[in-house]
């Protein structure tokens, strides 16, 4: 698809408009480094059943060469800036039990551990957790 087309999917689901199923309007952020993109966040303006079950109102990555170096931490600090910005007052966001990395940027930002949840789907262990949006984000 061209570069346009791929904008005006990205405009339609921020609107809420031509949804695949089971997706809910989202804002698609994207990181970059010298012009050329090293990492993305999803912000998902609410939650479904199943957002609320995996996934959470924010999804984030990290190209491989970049990770290590607190891009992630950067990300999901502005990430939460727009959430908040969006109104939301606590987000949900969850990771793979294995994922050290990724658990350690969400305690960072003081992400309170709900649960841990099997997967059968993906045949996994995840971690759920809440962030408040009214505290300090550094």
């Amino acid at each position: 698809m061209t570069f346009s087309e791929m904008l005006l999917i990205l405009r339609n689901e921020e609107k809420g408009i031509d949804l695949a199923p089971n997706w809910v309007p989202h804002t698609m952020l994207y990181a970059f480094v010298d012009g050329s993109i090293i990492g993305r966040l999803s912000v998902r303006h609410q939650l479904n059943e199943n957002l609320r079950k995996r996934g959470g109102h924010i999804g984030y990555a990290v190209a491989p060469r970049f990770r290590q170096k607190g891009f992630a931490k950067e990300i999901v600090r502005q990430g939460l800036s727009f959430c908040k910005g969006r109104g939301l007052d606590s987000i949900m966001i969850t990771c793979a039990e294995d994922n050290i990395a990724s658990w350690k940027v969400i305690e960072h930002f003081n992400g309170t551990l709900e649960d841990r949840v099997w997967d059968d789907e993906d045949k996994e262990m995840f971690r759920r957790y809440w962030i408040a949006l009214n505290e300090h984000l550094t």
